[in-house]
C-alpha cells in the first residue's frame, strides 16, 4: 500500500510484479516499527547515557570515552551500566555494550 501510494500502476515497470511490491512494503513497516522500539528504547536513556552509548557503538575504549566527556573511567563504566540495565537484552543491545 506504501509503495502503491509513491507510485502509479501507470509509472510501474511491468516487470514488477504485485507480490514483490508487497514484499517491500512488508519490509519498509518492519524496518519502521524496528526504528519506532529503537527510538522508544533510546528515550529512556539520559543525555549522557545517550553520548556514552553513542560512544561506545562507535568502538571507543572506556578511557578514550572518560578523557572525552571529562569523566573519571569509573563513571564510565557505571553509565554502561546503566545502560545495559534499560536497554532490554532482547533487542541485542547486550551486544553493543561489552
Amino acid at each position: 500500500m506504501i509503495l502503491q501510494e509513491v507510485l502509479s500502476l501507470d509509472e510501474m515497470n511491468d516487470s514488477v510484479s504485485l507480490d514483490h511490491i508487497r514484499d517491500l512494503e512488508d519490509k519498509v513497516l518492519e524496518k519502521v516499527f524496528s526504528d519506532y522500539e529503537i527510538v522508544k528504547l533510546i528515550e529512556n536513556l539520559t543525555l549522557r547515557e545517550r553520548e556514552v552509548a553513542y560512544f561506545i557503538s562507535e568502538g571507543w575504549k572506556v578511557s578514550d570515552i572518560a578523557t572525552e566527556l571529562d569523566i573519571s573511567h569509573q563513571r564510565v563504566s557505571q553509565i554502561r551500566a546503566e545502560i545495559k540495565r534499560k536497554l532490554s537484552s532482547s533487542c541485542g543491545f547486550e551486544d553493543l555494550m561489552v
